[in-house]
């Protein structure tokens, strides 16, 4: 939920009213419930296959690159492939892996020191930090062009 409700503030969408369609929609807290509703309308979330939500749930690297990549309505890459750049490839999953090219392709998430990209891993606060940073600088590109 903390996700949604940064990436909503820092795309500068309307928080919303309405009733959120997920089993556990009554464990979404108010405060965030208006942008998990924005988000859900905008196809940047769907929630999980037995349609939750999971407000409390931490974000992992790939549940990220997929909601930054709905968000931006990012290209396709067809360059770039995560699975062959990082030596930890074979990890991301398989509805991840178009996102997070996707990402890597934008300049909008890369991978670690060691070339990893950690998919499974949770998002640290600097990683989010860094990743908004680069959202941002990415937006900002598409309007000079």
């Amino acid at each position: 939920a903390e996700f949604v409700v940064l990436l909503g503030k820092s795309l500068g969408w309307k928080s919303l009213t309405g009733e959120v369609n997920f089993k556990d929609s009554s464990s979404i807290q108010d405060w965030s419930i208006g942008y998990v509703l924005a988000a859900t309308e905008r196809s940047v979330i769907s929630g999980y296959e037995d349609n939750t939500f999971r407000p409390d749930k931490q974000v992992t690297r790939a549940e990220m690159a997929v909601m930054i990549t709905n968000a931006l309505s990012l290209p396709s890459s067809d360059n770039i492939k995560a699975s062959q750049v990082f030596t930890d490839g074979r990890k991301i999953p398989y509805w991840a892996e178009s996102q997070v090219s996707a990402t890597l392709a934008a300049g909008i998430m890369k991978g670690d020191s060691n070339k990893n990209f950690r998919p499974l891993n949770i998002a640290t606060r600097a990683e989010n930090a860094a990743m908004f940073g680069s959202v941002l600088g990415y937006l900002i590109k598409q309007t000079e062009n």
